[in-house]
């Protein structure tokens, strides 16, 4: 009931008071078979990927995500500059698949870069730790001005084999770790940002031999901003989710007030309706990134009503495309018991 309570607020977000989720964003990696950053920092700060593959990703669509082998030698490279690695802010926002086997790591990185300490030298990290039977995100930051630091650990914990979407938040007082839209943890420091020189930042481990802690799961759609995101915008990256290989819009969502297409009702017990169509597709998925229906509506077809009835209570991905194929909207649907 948290959850579906959560979603509802999430719902009523006005677009007017909605900012501009392409303030302040550095880098932004769609993580869809390719290593590009389609932020408006631009080629700069492409990535490399080593040792990855392409996979399913949280929408339940093929090749949108790169699947990481939890070895030494597979992990995404982002380039280490001012932009991802900032003097003074910084948010990091992630959808993230935990495999149920954690190649015998009890902590695996998911974010990382390194400081100028000899122990505890995470600069900023971003791992999920595997304890008591219980799966947690945590978010750490150490400095060289002490070479101690802050965790912050998730409240409550996660299921493996099930996409979640996580960001952290952290300056030089405060850190914060939101999962699936909602706060789950913080903390007070004082901690300057530290970073040795030379260094990148590392999705899905690291490069320091022989504390790699490599990650054994998928991502998808990983961004860098360098101010801090509010908690309704990180909610709305969670909710809206929207892409980084696509036209960034002015508020929450893509295009315009009058065209876009709509999903009632929402919740919803058994069927659902797809308003403002044309020519478009409709696909849903559940958590997991199964694909639960997948339909396309013909030229001048204004509205589709799709039944759910036989689909279990949870939530949902409704995501809309264009004819030619380009996302335009993501709604997320809660289905309630019948």
């Amino acid at each position: 009931m948290k959850k579906l309570a959560f979603l509802l607020s999430i719902g009523m977000l006005n677009t007017a008071s909605a900012q501009n989720l392409s303030t302040g964003l550095q880098a932004c990696y769609s993580m869809d078979c390719t290593t590009q950053n389609f932020a408006a920092t631009g080629a700069a700060l492409n990535g490399t990927a080593v040792g990855l593959t392409c996979d399913t990703g949280h929408t339940g669509q093929p090749g949108t995500a790169y699947k990481f082998g939890g070895t030494s030698n597979s992990y995404f490279l982002v380039p280490g500059t001012t932009q991802t690695r900032p003097a003074d802010s910084l948010t990091v926002s992630g959808w993230f698949y935990v495999a149920s086997d954690p190649a015998s790591q009890a902590e695996q990185y998911l974010v990382y870069t390194k400081n100028n300490c000899v122990s505890n030298w995470e600069a900023f990290a971003l791992f999920v730790s595997f304890t008591g039977g219980n799966i947690k995100f945590n978010v750490e930051k150490h400095s060289s001005l002490t070479c101690n630091g802050l965790d912050v650990i998730q409240t409550g914990s996660i299921a493996a084999e099930t996409w979640h979407h996580v960001a952290f938040y952290m300056d030089n007082r405060i850190s914060e770790l939101y999962v699936d839209g909602a706060l789950s943890g913080s903390g007070v420091h004082n901690l300057p940002f530290d970073y040795l020189t030379g260094k990148d930042v590392i999705l899905g481990g690291s490069t320091e031999h022989p504390f790699y802690l490599p990650f054994k799961g998928k991502m998808d759609n990983v961004r860098f901003y360098n101010r801090k995101l509010s908690a309704e915008e990180i909610a709305s990256l969670y909710s809206e989710d929207p892409v980084c290989n696509g036209d960034f819009p002015t508020s929450i969502g893509h295009g315009t007030k009058q065209e876009a297409p709509s999903v009632y009702p929402n919740p919803a017990v058994s069927n659902i309706c797809v308003s403002n169509l044309s020519g478009h597709a409709v696909s849903i998925t559940d958590m997991s990134g199964r694909l639960v229906r997948h339909i396309q509506s013909r030229v001048g077809e204004s509205k589709l009503q799709i039944p759910l009835v036989n689909e279990p209570a949870g939530l949902y991905f409704v995501r809309i495309f264009s004819s030619e194929g380009m996302l335009i909207k993501t709604h997320k649907l809660a289905l309630m018991n019948r």
